[in-house]
């Protein structure tokens, strides 16, 4: 009887401590919850077009850095054989190697960088080529690039790249007993022209009597740039030949080389001139005017491509076209007209001006007499002025406790005038919906920019998505018209 009384007790004290056991492990498991450090996220939004314009951009500087390797290599060959032979990629064929070796390269670098985006990267259809043997010299090499990237969601990027430099010999301008100088043109991909090139990438030979062409050494090299793309180069040349010929060679700042040496040279010309020049890149800063007293017209009097006459002067009109020479004259940037290619520029004073548009009208004359046709441009004079929003840029927080979070937004949303600089001051009118619901109105500090930023959401598990959407619904300051047409963004949203 006492055995079993004494085990029924011990049996009650097991018991006891196993119950206050769980106690205490259940008041030390709260004790930690409640001292749980709750961290917060900010969660950018993702611009996967960010991703996509970076590969695209990259794609195309290993394009021309493939192409400058070609071309190094075609060069060398050429140089081997004192420019006489391989004036074209077909005459060595083998130069292309080395550029489909660096883009084989360069994709398996791509993926390695980018391993956790599910890139899906092809450039098909790649081929070089590289023509020297005419007056008109080309590098070029072009591809078909394929993009998609998986862990966005996006799919079907596709892109022709070219990649090219282009040379051309334009004519003689000065042929002297030691001394000749010659314009040529050097362009990328799409016309645009190569700028701040110097002797130390220009190799020149010139064919002289009796002794056959010889490399002017670079100490002996003059080069000026005029505007364009178009260069004078002038050289020291004793015993030129009659006709005067010269091999050009011109390397540029990605390391792409292009030349002009047919085996017997290419033939320096004079160039007839019978044409007045071109007005291109016409403006007017500011325009519209508000409330100002003067614009800044400027434009550039290009004879590069009518006659490589030196411009001489340049007028412009107002409204109505008069008798030429009897406009209002417009000066060199530069302080002298003494180029085929010159900018020019005036003040205009607008002081009593009625509010309305104006037509500008603006020509050049080059030395050889002859006015160029007109370029107009609208000039306009206004009271009011006009202001869009640029952009909204979403960000979140989130706010963890175990497994449950809540999240807020912000939203920064910026607002320009019509060029494009901010507006200080302006009263932004939105609205938010989606988690958050409501209007809210705010200044513009002197970024142009407001910041909106909604309250905390309720708790709520981890894995429900919260998305807030912000909308600008007006926006007021005296003075100003809003565009909302005009707009680059008017809503956005983001999801935490």
């Amino acid at each position: 009887m006492v055995r079993y009384m004494s085990f029924r007790f011990k049996r009650g004290q097991f018991l006891v401590l196993a119950a206050l056991t769980v106690t205490i492990m259940i008041l030390t498991s709260t004790t930690l919850l409640a001292y749980i450090s709750v961290s917060r996220m900010n969660l950018p939004k993702t611009d996967f077009r960010k991703t996509v314009t970076q590969i695209t951009l990259n794609s195309r500087r290993a394009l021309a850095t493939a192409l400058a390797q070609v071309s190094k290599e075609l060069n060398l060959r050429a140089s081997l054989n004192d420019y006489s032979q391989y004036n074209r990629l077909e005459d060595y064929p083998e130069a292309k190697d080395e550029g489909f070796k660096f883009i084989s390269n360069w994709l398996n670098d791509t993926y390695m960088k980018n391993a956790g985006l599910g890139l899906n990267l092809t450039l098909s259809g790649t081929d070089f080529e590289c023509e020297w043997n005419t007056y008109r010299g080309y590098s070029r090499v072009y591809s078909n690039l394929s993009l998609d990237v998986r862990a966005y969601g996006f799919y079907g990027w596709n892109e022709r790249i070219e990649v090219s430099l282009n040379l051309t010999i334009l004519g003689l301008k000065e042929l002297t007993q030691n001394s000749t100088s010659f314009y040529f043109s050097l362009q990328r991909e799409n016309g645009v022209p190569v700028t701040g090139l110097t002797v130390s990438s220009v190799r020149l030979l010139y064919n002289r009597t009796g002794r056959g062409f010889t490399e002017v050494d670079i100490d002996e090299l003059t080069l000026r740039y005029i505007g364009n793309g178009t260069y004078l180069l002038r050289f020291y040349s004793p015993d030129m030949s009659t006709p005067p010929k010269v091999k050009l060679i011109i390397q540029d700042a990605r390391g792409i080389l292009v030349g002009s040496f047919p085996q017997n040279g290419t033939i320096l010309s004079l160039i007839d001139d019978s044409t007045g020049p071109v007005v291109t890149e016409l403006t007017a800063e500011p325009n519209p005017i508000y409330g100002g007293n003067s614009t800044t017209l400027r434009a550039v009097i290009d004879d590069s491509n009518t006659g490589w006459s030196t411009i001489v002067a340049a007028e412009y009109f107002v409204g109505s076209i008069g008798e030429n020479g009897t406009g209002i004259p417009l000066s060199p940037l530069d302080g002298l007209f003494d180029s085929p290619v010159e900018t020019v520029y005036a003040e205009v004073n607008v002081t009593g001006w009625s509010l309305g548009n104006y037509t500008i009208y603006v020509h050049g004359r080059d030395a050889a007499g002859y006015w160029g046709n007109f370029s107009s441009l609208v000039l306009v004079i206004s009271d009011t002025q006009n202001m869009h929003v640029k952009s909204i840029d979403m960000s979140g927080e989130i706010d963890w406790w175990f497994i449950f979070k809540r999240t807020r937004a912000t939203a920064v949303v910026t607002v320009v005038d019509q060029n494009g600089s901010p507006v200080e001051g302006a009263k932004v009118y939105g609205s938010w919906s989606g988690m958050a619901s409501g209007s809210v109105e705010g200044f513009t500090d002197e970024n142009g920019q407001v910041v909106f930023t909604t309250d905390w959401s309720y708790w709520d598990w981890w894995f429900v998505d919260h998305t807030y959407t912000f909308t600008v619904t007006n926006i007021e300051l005296e003075g100003w018209n809003y565009t909302p047409e005009e707009n680059e963004e008017t809503s956005d949203s983001i999801t935490l």
